[in-house]
């Protein structure tokens, strides 16, 4: 390690002291998140209905533009039934679009939701969020971090963490599933 270099010194010392580089935009804050609340609460949630349903647009990488994935008709025929039209009327596709957009830009707002469940966090407010990315490195990272900044016992943390994000269910008498 030079001092010419402090770049490569600065990645040195986040490599040696937290485990991770936090100049590294493949790592977003929302998948650190995700991450602790997994290592925290030791769930993850099956959420491909909401990744499809936020996910209507991706880029196509080799043209650089936007292809429709998953469209409202796919949508309402695959998860139809959590959407309720206004008055008994017949669904607004109009209003849907609009929904899924605005959801989008609520629960991805670190453009972290990908069409693959599997690669995307979300913005959390509830405990369902919590997915499995494919990166198990977040959840170490921040477990192992955690642990040097409030050595306190790690049921502790995961006890009050998910009662922090199950407590919001629970006032409106949503039961676990």
């Amino acid at each position: 390690m030079s001092l010419a270099h402090p770049f490569n010194m600065l990645q040195d010392v986040c490599d040696r002291e937290l485990g991770f580089r936090p100049l590294n935009f493949s790592i977003k804050p929302v998948h650190v998140g995700n991450g602790l609340a997994r290592a925290l609460t030791r769930r993850t949630y099956q959420t491909e209905a909401l990744s499809q349903t936020l996910r209507r647009y991706v880029v196509k990488q080799k043209l650089g533009v936007e292809q429709e994935r998953h469209s409202n008709s796919e949508i309402l025929e695959r998860y139809g039934d959590a959407f309720e039209p206004l008055h008994g009327s017949a669904l607004n596709r109009q209003r849907l679009s609009r929904l899924r957009a605005l959801s989008l830009d609520v629960l991805g707002a670190d453009r972290a939701v990908f069409d693959q469940q599997d690669k995307s966090s979300y913005t959390l407010s509830n405990e369902r969020f919590v997915t499995r990315v494919s990166h198990e490195t977040y959840a170490s990272i921040m477990t192992r971090y955690s642990r040097r900044l409030a050595p306190i016992s790690m049921n502790s943390s995961r006890d009050c963490f998910s009662r922090t994000l199950s407590s919001s269910r629970a006032r409106r008498g949503y039961s676990r599933s």
